[in-house]
């Protein structure tokens, strides 16, 4: 049977759109004409035509090829591609006792040829495998020759529909898959397949050995159990016992595998699915195989499905044997019990390591900061060689989480993996020297050591595995298996080192990727690494190298690589961004899979995903996972506008999630209610502080007007262990205030505490202060040290507009370092880096240039239609026209302002209706009445800090085109002199006032100088009431003392 039209080369949702007549007639052939229904799944339709008798094209090898997303431009689930192609696998393996090599784990294929009657093990051609599936649970299926002439298929499946929820998509696929297995089976047979060379050995149960590995979470061990099952079951065929170990090692193995960058992790799951499902067929009616499906889900995230089983398996009557031990990890797994979960860790040591990674998994899905670090830690020392822990802190944004996990997990797989290989025994004997460390006797004498963060150990065990595979017998689950299972290990280990390098002062590469080049040669996004060797300056380059990648099946886990190809053809399409998109509208319907969609993409990608897609993500949690915190949470960030009695019986739900106490802080917020609000903020810091719940307990009381508890509450975070810049942003915050009010001296030590990490902003806070000081040597030095350490992007211009603003300086050497910053701005189609563009060329002289950037790219983008933006962009042409005395443009710019009165946006504010008005006048030459200042204060008064000093800066350049000069300068010095001093428009109104009066500029503004007289006033007020609070402290500390000797003297 042809694939239906309806299904050809079309987007999925078009698909599902066009498939109803499908299901329909499927459902019309079940009720109407029972003898002559649509065959079971797995089996032609019987309407179908004809096929050609099946060739004998397959042998007794099995080579399934992989097919990947997007497929002729479809995406869909990985996950319900992975059962399908896992499930004709396992009928090969199992039910005719075939050799199977599948291509999505790296298996090597035989070379193919010859003709019937050729020795076993001859692989005749590489088979394919299409599928495709609908929202309703439909699909499709088609087994084919790869290569070679056009055989007819092998094998193909129908299903129609069966509607449910995400929660019963894959145990529904799962056993439609199974029930078809034993036709697969025979139509493998009828077109070839045929049993490989079997071993003679005994049958076995699983020893004390495998038992052991079963509990060690690392893939090395997964891996030998895995191998020594699919050994026992070609010997002896299916057995319980082997079954479970197959299907719980494969649910290890995927949640050790899921942060990498393949998708390895859902060839796992599929098979861990696949042979829990032939488990419990094996043993239908007893307790063991609900208690092994149930802990498989559970594994795997499927929580709601795994209590479902625990249920089922606890209602069955059992044989008088108590459930496995490693049963009790079930039900704290899937009800987020961290509690009863530690205890298992306490009182079975031999699950203590599966207990400590499971405790970890749900940890991490709060997605809470100080957890991911204090959990992460403990995780690392209880499981090392769990390896997804150190990627989930090195992609975490706090600087010391991220450096821990990048440094410790490089240094562990480098160190850890050799020794956990040599413990298992029965590798090949290529392999077996490389598992012995080599001491440099050399090097330890002369100091010199070989950095273990980036150990070639692990690839060469990796190349010496596959070439092993070619000369050892023909096994399952083959040893390049293993070898791909290091290969992507140590790909994901380069690419977090990459990530973590990038958050450092600006510095090349290209010796780190010297490093890696030999780690990742060979590896399908080798070129990502690669590109990290140019600069930002080097963009042709860079892209030059990114359009070598082929990405396939997208997943979150990427964001660093498909943000790189944002505009970066690939995968056949515009961008990749439709990468990521499609990632998450086809993410599968597991825990670690939504998470990673969630948090990896949709939370980060805010241009492009919507507050509708993140909900949509925690209902799907919420329906697989009911406990889960983010099931809780949905309630918060669905409801609309709930009341305070909703809220609050939300409440006892939150158990302890500090981000649910947060939204529930938020939800009373907004109703007003300041007092729940304080008690649920601090109910989420007494649970686990972070920085943002502390910020928002401090903004309500600012709110308040209370900024000395606004103050110590920001200031008790510091109490805290800094897990990154979280300190550093709180210095910035209390210095922002005192900026505010010119309070430089207050100001001054926590500017200098955030300029001591070295960040842009940190340095650049610190240039502010001091300029406001006048301390124009230390300002000029932090500023400067800002654009040396960061010249790429808009930091590398600070410098030199700080020399324009203030007629000092270093003029020459700023300028140097912001033409390559400028340089890397022209490539990039972002508002600031275009304006940024503009500003420098009217600073250099180039006028024409700078108003056609303004009148051309800038007003071309999408952030320009803005209103207000809009305005900004049409008065920032006529002050460059004024200056270049080019009348018609002034008038052209003006006269689109007025234009803009109109728009609702503006509107609503009566007063900037005028100030546009008079400002449009006064640019065509008409003096502004004196009436008109009042309101243009007023309208001032009531914006930001960033429209007042843009607006300060032209009304000024408006009166100097009038010629009322003594009124430009005082405009022209309110901006000047506005802090945070670095916006654009004081930059200009500086520069101007430097062309006339000086680099003195005509002094402070009268009304500047009152605030820094009120601030110093308050300062002292402050030292002397320090100063009696400190003496009267010693003083009752002296009085205590005198008590406490007299004491001790009549004791």
């Amino acid at each position: 049977m042809m694939m239906p039209q309806c299904f050809q080369g079309r987007p999925y949702r078009t698909r599902c759109r066009n498939s109803s007549l499908l299901l329909l007639i499927c459902v019309l052939c079940h009720v109407g004409c029972s003898e002559q229904a649509t065959p079971p799944v797995g089996q032609s339709p019987a309407q179908a035509t004809p096929l050609e008798p099946p060739r004998k094209v397959v042998g007794s090898v099995l080579c399934l090829t992989t097919e990947t997303y997007p497929a002729d431009g479809v995406f869909a689930d990985r996950l319900l591609r992975e059962i399908v192609r896992q499930g004709v696998l396992i009928a090969a393996r199992d039910e005719l006792r075939m050799i199977t090599r599948d291509e999505a784990l790296g298996e090597r294929f035989p070379e193919f040829g010859g003709s019937e009657g050729e020795p076993a093990h001859q692989a005749k051609h590489a088979i394919g495998l299409k599928s495709q599936f609908n929202d309703d649970g439909g699909w499709n299926a088609r087994l084919y020759v790869e290569d070679g002439p056009q055989y007819a298929p092998i094998w193909e499946a129908e299903a129609g529909g069966g509607g449910g929820d995400v929660r019963s998509r894959y145990p529904r696929l799962v056993a439609e898959v199974t029930n078809a297995t034993d036709l697969i089976a025979k139509s493998l047979s009828a077109a070839g397949g045929s049993e490989s060379l079997a071993t003679t050995e005994s049958g076995s149960s699983p020893s004390a050995e495998i038992e052991s590995w079963l509990g060690e979470m690392n893939f090395a061990s997964q891996f030998a159990a895995i191998r020594a099952g699919h050994q026992a079951i070609r010997r002896d065929g299916d057995s319980v016992e082997w079954l479970g170990v197959l299907s719980r090692s494969y649910a290890h193995l995927s949640a050790l595998t899921n942060h990498t960058w393949s998708s390895q992790s859902d060839v796992f799951a599929a098979r861990s699915l696949l042979y829990a499902e032939r488990m419990f067929k094996l043993a239908e009616g007893e307790p063991l195989p609900h208690w092994n499906r149930a802990y498989v889900y559970a594994i795997l995230g499927l929580h709601a499905l795994a209590l479902e089983e625990f249920e089922a398996a606890s209602a069955l009557p059992g044989d008088g044997d108590d459930p496995p031990e490693w049963a009790s990890l079930i039900a704290p797994i899937a009800k987020y019990d961290h509690e009863a979960l530690a205890q298992c860790a306490e009182h079975r040591p031999d699950l203590a390591e599966t207990a400590a990674f499971a405790q970890w998994n749900l940890y991490y899905s709060y997605l809470h900061g100080r957890w991911v670090y204090e959990k992460g830690s403990a995780a690392m020392a209880e499981c090392p060689e769990a390896y997804g822990v150190y990627a989930a802190m090195a992609n975490w944004n706090a600087l010391a989480i991220k450096r821990i996990g990048s440094g410790a997990g490089a240094q562990a797989f480098g160190e850890l993996l050799p020794r956990r290989l040599a413990s298992l025994g029965s590798l090949p004997k290529r392999v077996r020297p490389l598992l012995v460390k080599k001491l440099d006797l050399i090097g330890g004498v002369f100091g010199r050591t070989t950095s273990s963060y980036l150990s070639p150990r692990p690839m060469e065990i990796a190349h010496a595995l596959r070439e092993a595979s070619l000369e050892g017998p023909v096994e399952e689950f083959s040893w390049p298996v293993l070898a791909e299972l290091i290969a992507q290990e140590q790909f994901t280990q380069a690419a977090n080192l990459l990530r973590v390098s990038g958050d450092a002062v600006e510095h090349s590469k290209e010796s780190l990727v010297a490093q890696l080049r030999p780690l990742v040669e060979g590896h399908r996004y080798a070129p990502f690494v690669e590109s990290h060797t140019f600069s930002p300056r080097q963009q042709d380059e860079s892209k030059a190298t990114l359009r070598k990648l082929t990405i396939v099946d997208p997943r979150g886990v990427m964001v660093n690589m498909l943000s790189s190809v944002w505009d970066v053809p690939v995968a056949g399409l515009k961008c990749g961004t439709e990468l990521g998109v499609n990632a998450v509208a086809y993410r599968s319907r597991t825990v670690p899979a939504l998470l990673e969609a969630d948090h990896g993409l949709v939370l980060r990608w805010r241009k492009h995903f919507s507050d509708e897609d993140h909900q949509s993500i925690l209902a799907d949690i919420a329906t697989v996972s009911p406990y889960a915190p983010q099931a809780q949470r949905l309630k918060f960030a669905e409801a609309d506008n709930p009341d305070r009695e909703t809220v609050k019986s939300w409440e006892a739900e939150l158990r302890d999630d500090p981000l649910g106490w947060m939204a529930a802080a938020w939800q009373y917020k907004r109703l007003g209610d300041d007092e729940n609000a304080i008690r649920c903020y601090r109910r989420s810091i007494d649970i686990s502080p972070c920085m943002d719940s502390v910020r928002a307990l401090s903004e309500i009381y600012y709110r308040k007007g209370d900024k000395d508890r606004w103050e110590q509450t920001l200031k008790s975070y510091l109490k805290l262990e800094d897990l990154g810049l979280a300190h550093a942003q709180i210095h910035r915050e209390i210095a922002n205030e005192h900026l505010s009010l010119r309070a430089w001296k207050q100001a001054e030590p926590h500017a200098l505490e955030a300029a001591q990490t070295y960040s842009s902003w940190g340095l650049l806070l610190a240039s502010r202060v001091y300029e406001g000081m006048q301390d124009q040597k230390s300002s000029e030095h932090f500023a400067a040290e800002a654009s040396r350490s960061y010249p790429s992007g808009y930091t590398g211009t600070e410098w030199y507009f700080w020399t324009q603003r203030n007629g000092k300086g270093d003029r020459e050497g700023a300028r140097a370092i912001a033409a390559k910053s400028i340089a890397v701005a022209e490539q990039h189609r972002y508002y600031d880096s275009q304006l940024r563009v503009a500003i420098y060329r009217w600073l250099e002289g180039d006028l024409v240039a700078a108003l056609s950037q303004v009148e051309g790219p800038l007003q071309s983008l999408p952030d320009s239609n803005d209103p207000w933006t809009r305005a900004y962009n049409l008065f920032l042409a006529a002050s460059i026209a004024a200056e270049l005395k080019d009348a018609d443009a002034v008038q052209r710019s003006i006269v689109k302002v007025r234009s803009l009165v109109e728009a609702k946006e503006i509107q609503d504010y009566p007063n900037w209706i005028v100030v546009l008005d008079v400002m449009s006048d006064a640019f065509s030459g008409k003096q502004p009445a004196d009436e008109f200042y009042a309101i243009f204060e007023k309208a001032v008064a009531e914006s930001t800090d960033g429209y007042r000093c843009d607006y300060y800066y032209f009304l000024g350049a408006a009166l100097e085109h009038t010629g009322q000069t003594e009124l430009s300068n005082k405009y022209y010095g309110l901006a000047a002199f506005q802090s945070p001093f670095d916006r654009y428009s004081a930059t200009l109104a500086g520069r101007r006032l430097v062309s006339r009066r000086g680099t003195d500029r005509g002094g402070l503004p009268v009304a500047y100088a009152a605030m820094e007289k009120v601030a110093e006033a308050k300062q002292q007020t402050a030292s002397e009431e320090d100063v009696q609070e400190a003496g009267a402290e010693t003083e009752a500390s002296s009085a205590d003392g005198g008590r406490s000797e007299k004491s001790m003297s009549e004791g």
